[in-house]
């Protein structure tokens, strides 16, 4: 139960983020985007959920193993590939996300005044800042989770409980 409680929970919460860039992309101008905005959403999303197919499938494996080493083996492996395709969507996102803006800070195109003001908004910046600090708290959380799940389940990263509060909880 903790591991699928592990597995699942921070593709919610970056799938909540990978809308962010979708309605950014809309407010400040789709002009600057490599994809038509929803188009964000939806990869982003489809690449999480790989990533939790492959971490559930392994975390099944895993702990029905009854020991035998290599369904063992295989589940541990699956979870690192799940989590490892999950590292690599979020870097891909937020490559995104930065090509996003440098290319709408170098578009010339000016800001509509709704665009201006949003921007302006200090609600809006503090939420931004919220997102930002979220998206980092998810993707260090998932590398440290390859990390303890690098060497199976004696890993002494795995037993270490300060890492596990601190890490595995964001």
């Amino acid at each position: 139960m903790q591991i699928c409680c592990l597995i699942i929970s921070p593709a919610f919460n970056a799938a909540a983020i990978y809308l962010t860039l979708k309605h950014v992309a809309i407010a400040f101008g789709a002009e600057a985007s490599r994809l038509r905005p929803k188009y964000y959403t939806w990869i982003f999303i489809t690449f999480d959920l790989l990533a939790l197919i492959l971490q559930g499938t392994g975390g099944g494996l895993a702990a029905t193993s009854h020991n035998n080493n290599n369904q063992l083996n295989l589940g541990d492996d699956l979870m690192i590939t799940g989590i490892a395709w999950q590292v690599a969507t979020l870097l891909a996102f937020g490559i995104m996300f930065g090509d996003y803006i440098l290319r709408r800070r170098a578009s010339g195109v000016p800001l509509s005044k709704v665009a201006v003001s949003t921007k302006n908004d200090r609600k809006f910046q503090i939420f931004m800042v919220a997102v930002t600090i979220a998206y980092l708290a998810i993707l260090i959380r998932c590398v440290y989770r390859i990390a303890e799940m690098a060497n199976g389940w004696r890993n002494p990263i795995m037993q270490s409980q300060g890492l596990f509060i601190g890490l595995d909880s964001s």
